[in-house]
């Protein structure tokens, strides 16, 4: 997760993460792909997804995702 602090937005790259914010009603603002590394992005509200942000650490997927890629 990448954060723009000029615009307050948050630039999620992770899909698991994506949707686990979409699922909870989250709106994505817009849609890219870095200029650098290629990999796509969804945009959040920074102020809209604290609350989410929080939940998705303490989730069980996202605790699979972790240490699997640690691996």
């Amino acid at each position: 997760m990448e954060n723009d602090s000029k615009d307050n937005y948050v630039y999620v790259y992770n899909l698991l993460q994506t949707q686990f914010y979409i699922s909870r009603g989250k709106v994505v603002k817009d849609v890219g792909i870095h200029y650098v590394t290629k990999k796509m992005w969804h945009k959040f509200s920074r102020a809209d997804t604290a609350d989410t942000y929080q939940d998705w650490l303490n989730h069980d997927r996202n605790k699979y995702v972790s240490n699997n890629s640690n691996n």
